[in-house]
């Protein structure tokens, strides 16, 4: 079940204060940052947190002539889990301005906005408004134009497109792995840059799913329909009680619509980049 309470945001920053210090203190670790920035060791001075959830860059290594930006991923336990890429209701709206099909749900979900406010709660009402949401998405995501998924990915991906690092680690409380690379180096991008050859869509779902559709892309010169691993969630940021009555059914005091996107079968993605990757194994 995908999370909507903020507890993998703070899981993230958890995880990004234990990296900073790695990094700081573990000589393994930070050397592995450094070969992948060409970086001489000589010139790193300390890694520290960049905070805010909008910022993409979680830390940055801080060197006497310049400043090296890193994303972090966790990922616990399995590289066949997920992680987000990015969690926004700016593009929701933004993307809505050129999009019968966002215009169509957003318009839905302004109007619904608030109707229960300084009415009693009801679960009823919260579980067929969630239903109903959830088919009013489905259909989103049915109808959204190739052009609308590729300006998304491009206005997501764009902003990791910028000579900073990846990161990744995968592990439990006995053994992790980080393994890192050039955000260049992510295969998304040699789709995005061949405007010409690769069209985007989003596949049929399996088992009911209504609120996401994994990304492909079909390949113009070979008719290829190619999984790209990504997977687009249309969704709430806040829930359905701050949807439908703000404050008086929910801690927070309003909702929106938000896309998310997620990497899926983080292996491939690893095996994908190992070639450019620094590679680490560590244990606590």
């Amino acid at each position: 079940m995908f999370k909507t309470d903020g507890s993998s945001h703070k899981n993230g920053v958890t995880a990004e204060d234990n990296f900073v210090t790695m990094i700081n203190e573990n000589d393994k670790v930070r050397d592995a940052y450094l070969r992948v920035s060409e970086i001489d060791k000589s010139k790193f001075i300390k890694a520290e947190k960049r905070g805010g959830t909008r910022l993409l860059q979680d830390i940055v290594l801080l060197c006497r002539d310049k400043e090296i930006l890193n994303s972090h991923k966790q990922q616990a336990g399995t590289t066949g889990g997920t992680f987000d890429w990015a969690n926004s209701s700016f593009l929701v709206a933004e993307l809505s301005k050129n999009s019968e099909a966002l215009s169509e749900i957003c318009k839905y979900f302004k109007d619904k906005r608030g109707s229960y406010k300084g009415k009693s709660k009801d679960q009823q009402v919260k579980n067929r408004m969630r239903g109903e949401l959830k088919e009013k998405c489905s259909d989103c995501l049915d109808d959204l134009e190739s052009r609308s998924l590729r300006l998304l990915l491009a206005e997501v991906f764009k902003k990791y497109d910028a000579g900073e690092n990846i990161l990744i680690s995968v592990g439990n409380s006995e053994t992790h792995t980080l393994q890192v690379f050039p955000s260049s180096r992510l295969p998304i991008f040699d789709y995005l840059q061949n405007v010409d050859r690769y069209d985007f869509f989003l596949a049929t779902p399996k088992r009911g799913a209504k609120t996401s559709r994994q990304v492909y892309v079909r390949d113009s010169q070979t008719g290829e329909e190619i999984n790209t691993d990504l997977r687009v969630r249309l969704t709430t940021n806040n829930g359905i009680g701050a949807w439908l009555g703000g404050k008086d059914w929910s801690s927070n005091t309003s909702a929106s619509l938000s896309f998310k996107i997620q990497q899926d079968n983080v292996g491939a993605l690893l095996d994908n980049v190992a070639e450019y990757s620094e590679i680490v194994n560590y244990g606590d």
